[in-house]
């Protein structure tokens, strides 16, 4: 409800309706996760979808000391993500 203040009642959606997803928060998970790299990802993309933000790239970077360029990573690669991030 937060992330779609103008719906007046969630349990009457209209169809069409447009409804804004809220990014999944670290503070769902009670640990550090992991992911694999898939093709077409960044860190910025995975930034946007993790923590809802692309500019939080920067923190799975730094929870990723193996990684020596952080614009080119390799499929199937394994990335930590932080339980939670501050740019």
């Amino acid at each position: 409800m937060a992330a779609n203040p103008g719906v007046a009642d969630p349990a009457r959606l209209v169809p069409g309706t447009m409804l804004t997803l809220p990014p999944r928060m670290a503070t769902h998970r009670s640990t550090a996760a992991s992911i694999t790299v898939q093709p077409g990802d960044s860190l910025s993309k995975i930034a946007l979808t993790i923590y809802g933000h692309a500019s939080y790239w920067p923190c799975i970077a730094r929870a990723n000391p193996t990684v020596s360029n952080p614009h080119r990573l390799s499929i199937g690669q394994p990335l930590a993500l932080p339980a939670s991030c501050t740019p």
